[in-house]
């Protein structure tokens, strides 16, 4: 039988989730400005990777209907000594709110082209990373609306 622990910040209800591989991505929030951002990568015979972050009080956006505001951008790794030597993986992931013209977003990344997830005028997306060396990354992004415009944004984690 396995316990659960619930911190009162599970009480949020899922915004959206992603699923790529075996990396999950949850970003769950509430109209009060509590937020909280999840992923986690499970393998068979492995501990899970991940992290989670939250915020008590991120200021609900005002956007345009094609803008774009950032609320996290943040890094999980690890490094372990396993019986086959070092392994070091992690990822980036950012989340945050869209206008409600916005259809789509791609992000440009180290890791390639990452097409974020959109619902209910958020957005969320992670990829996986080589190292950590750069905690909270500046992130570009193409934007497209509903009426086929593109425009190229930076992403930054509000601060």
């Amino acid at each position: 039988m396995r316990t659960h622990v619930r911190p009162e910040s599970s009480e949020l209800p899922p915004v959206l989730q992603e699923r790529r591989g075996d990396t999950t991505l949850v970003l769950a929030a509430d109209d009060q400005g509590r937020e909280l951002l999840c992923t986690a990568t499970l393998r068979d015979g492995q501990e899970p990777i991940g992290g989670m972050t939250s915020v008590e009080d991120a200021q609900i956006a005002r956007l345009a209907p094609d803008g774009v505001s950032t609320t996290f951008v943040v890094t999980s790794f690890r490094e372990a000594m396993l019986q086959n030597g070092w392994q070091a993986e992690g990822s980036t992931a950012i989340a945050g709110d869209v206008g409600e013209d916005v259809t789509r977003m791609v992000l440009r990344t180290d890791a390639g082209p990452v097409v974020a997830s959109l619902a209910d005028g958020r957005f969320a997306a992670w990829w996986p990373i080589e190292d950590d060396h750069d905690r909270h990354p500046v992130v570009d992004a193409e934007v497209t609306t509903v009426d086929g415009k593109t425009r190229t944004v930076t992403l930054r984690e509000r601060g």
